[in-house]
């Protein structure tokens, strides 16, 4: 590990953070402070000039305490590295300064014994676990270290407690209690706070799954209360018309008409239980779309030659309108099995409600979208209708003929489908007039990143 990556080390969640429990503004303002603490300490020992005895060892501190600053002023202001610049400095006063002003003001009784305090409260709140073990270990190692050397060899430890120096150092041992006292219980606070927001958090969280977990449940009772009615009035057909057959209750005559009957109703059951499938899928996740482009005028053509004749044959005429000449070379990204289940189920749908005029498909651009439109001339959908004609199951217009509804789960189905292409699906209708079923598909990027 790099002395920056150890210095900046990321927590769990991948976030560069300086500090796991708490956010990065405080840590931040706790790192510009500590680099601030030091520079300053290192100014007072130059100015003090507490070893005029020692010239070589004043030079060095002259040459290191100045480097130390440039480093730290170059690393805020030009990298934008104030956890590193932070973390040099609280190294550097722990192996270096601290022994220093040990040793030449007061030892125990100076002013190094709150500086390290201060040390070991910027390490605690800037790093996160890891780094802070780490330092901590380094900075007791020093003081048993320092405290040993005193107590052996007293005679080495300067004595400036009742000097001006020492009267300096005891002011700044209390200035500085005071800060750290400070710091630590804005950290304390801004701890305890961002645990508050947490768990406000966790527990919004948990209310939304509850709420999803209810609407599950709801959506399965009514799942299977739909399923019930909808499967068991053609099957009830089917048996009834079965047995009268089977009892010779209906002429000869009649036969052929009840069994084109059962296999209508035969028809319906397969198409709900195919519709129940699907909904299935999707709802469970379990539908995975196979994309590839397809050009825009290929699945107008695919359209045409798969429902113009139903469409015809039921007396309406087909139209399918030119396409814009900004879309003829335009591809889109589809899944052509599941995007035909939509628009199986658009122009059935329509097919369902016109029984006169016409069925028109088109096609047109929006911004960097597709939007086919499929309008017919039909019985139109309230304006109360039309917020909930998308929703499963929905059956319920007083604009259209009951003995048309489907299963309700077609349009269901075809917005989830739309959706999983990243498209979006509405409707516009007049009541009488007829309704336009649109829907939106992302046009494929070009090569060069335009769409």
């Amino acid at each position: 590990m790099s002395l920056k990556n150890f210095f900046s080390h990321q927590n769990s969640h991948g976030n560069s953070t300086l500090y796991d429990s708490t956010g990065e503004i405080f840590t931040h303002r706790a790192a510009l402070l500590c680099s601030a603490f030091c520079i300053v300490n290192y100014f007072l020992v130059l100015w003090l000039d507490f070893i005029p005895t020692l010239p070589q060892l004043r030079n060095i501190c002259n040459i290191l305490f100045t480097g130390i600053t440039a480093l730290t002023l170059y690393l805020i202001f030009s990298k934008k590295e104030v956890k590193v610049a932070a973390n040099i400095n609280i190294i550097f006063l722990s192996l270096f300064y601290l022994p220093l002003i040990w040793l030449f003001i007061g030892g125990v009784n100076g002013a190094a014994p709150v500086t390290l305090f201060m040390a070991a409260a910027f390490n605690a709140i800037i790093n996160n676990r890891y780094q802070r073990n780490i330092t901590l270990t380094m900075q007791i190692a020093m003081l048993i270290v320092l405290c040993y050397i005193e107590i052996q060899h007293p005679y080495l430890v300067t004595n400036t407690i009742l000097t001006s120096n020492g009267v300096l150092g005891n002011m700044l041992n209390i200035f500085y209690i005071t800060i750290a006292t400070l710091m630590l219980i804005v950290f304390f606070i801004d701890q305890n706070r961002l645990n508050v927001k947490q768990l406000s958090e966790s527990n919004e969280q948990l209310r939304k799954a509850n709420e999803e977990l209810l609407q599950s449940t709801q959506f399965q009772r009514n799942l299977i209360a739909n399923i019930s009615h909808d499967l068991n009035t053609p099957i009830t057909l089917i048996s009834g018309y079965a047995q009268a057959i089977n009892d010779g209750l209906l002429p000869p005559s009649q036969v052929a008409k009840y069994l084109d009957l059962i296999r209508d109703k035969a028809l319906v059951l397969s198409n709900l239980i195919d519709d129940l499938l699907q909904l299935t899928q999707l709802e469970t996740g379990q539908l995975k779309l196979e994309l590839a482009p397809s050009a825009i005028k290929d699945v107008l053509n695919n359209i045409q030659n798969k429902y113009q004749l139903d469409v015809e044959n039921k007396g309406l005429d087909f139209k399918i309108s030119p396409m814009p000449p900004d879309l003829e070379a335009e591809m889109i990204l589809i899944d052509s099995n599941q995007l035909n289940k939509v628009f199986s189920n658009l122009i059935y749908n329509a097919l369902k409600f016109t029984n006169e005029g016409s069925i028109a498909i088109a096609c047109s651009r929006s911004e960097d979208a597709a939007v086919f439109s499929i309008t017919d001339t039909g019985v139109g959908i309230a304006p109360d209708v039309l917020p909930f004609i998308f929703k499963r199951f929905y059956k319920e217009s007083s604009s259209r003929n009951s003995a048309l509804k489907g299963s309700g789960l077609g349009l269901n189905i075809a917005q989830q489908i739309v959706n999983l292409h990243g498209g979006e699906i509405w409707v516009t209708s007049d009541v009488g007039q007829g309704s336009t079923f649109s829907f939106t598909v992302p046009l494929q990027p070009s090569p060069t990143g335009n769409v």
